[in-house]
């Protein structure tokens, strides 16, 4: 156990920090959208995944629930809830506020570091755009939202937007097609270059524009398919697992 949770980074952490250490990563690998709706999970399996007791992973299962990012299915094991339009529509419209809002503030307050970091993040961006791969370039359109987020030094505002994400995140690598890619390239790269400006009012109109872009495509996704097709739940939780390895190997 002890070598598992060392090649993890995990060390040998108190309970308090082990604890967090779990929930960050469960939490970053569904608002990233490692983990697919619908598809459970067992405790026991993503304990495993993670190379910790059922314990840690339980508590912040528990969490994540409350937050409203997993349900607990009959059998005990756990799932990205599946999404309504209207459900949807309303996390749109609170999404498109709040994230709007939180990159017009941070336009005064991004350092010099913060910008070369969001400029290796479009750089990132448009490298797995022209690979056609939209599940990296995902993970770094994440890090340029959140060092944006981050900049705005609110505590207020960086857990609702944290809260948002885990609803909507998942929804991301499963229903956003490869031809989305360049539009959400080119309107990011814009609100960068206007962050640069310290242009917020038009930092936040581009930041808005892709928000809305992303939701159509998810909107139509959910039209069409209008529920996550079933699959059985032994392999789905093996696959689960497999997902959250990847992401605690990653750190």
């Amino acid at each position: 156990m002890a070598h598992r949770l060392e090649m993890l980074g995990l060390g040998q952490a108190d309970k308090e920090s082990l604890q967090e250490k779990v929930y960050g990563k469960l939490r970053n690998a569904i608002m990233s959208g490692t983990l697919k709706p619908g598809q459970p999970a067992s405790i026991r399996g993503l304990a495993a995944a993670m190379g910790t007791s059922p314990i840690p992973v339980r508590e912040a299962l528990q969490r994540l629930s409350t937050e409203r990012a997993l349900e607990v299915l009959p059998n005990g094991s756990v799932a990205v809830p599946l999404m309504s339009r209207e459900r949807f529509l309303d996390l749109r419209r609170t999404r498109r506020l709040v994230e709007g809002f939180a990159t017009e503030l941070a336009a005064d307050k991004l350092g010099a570091a913060d910008l070369k970091k969001l400029d290796r993040a479009i750089a990132q961006m448009s490298q797995h755009r022209d690979r056609d791969n939209m599940k990296e370039l995902l993970v770094a359109n994440y890090r340029l939202r959140f060092t944006i987020y981050a900049a705005t030094q609110s505590q207020t505002l960086l857990p609702i937007i944290e809260s948002l994400w885990l609803q909507v995140g998942p929804w991301f690598n499963l229903a956003l097609p490869p031809t989305a890619a360049e539009v959400t390239v080119e309107l990011q790269s814009e609100a960068v270059e206007a962050l640069k400006r310290r242009d917020g009012a038009a930092a936040r109109r581009f930041i808005e524009r892709d928000l809305d872009a992303t939701a159509d495509q998810i909107l139509a996704y959910l039209d069409r398919e209008n529920a996550v097709p079933a699959v059985k739940p032994e392999r789905t939780k093996r696959a689960g697992a497999a997902r959250l390895l990847k992401v605690a190997s990653a750190g």
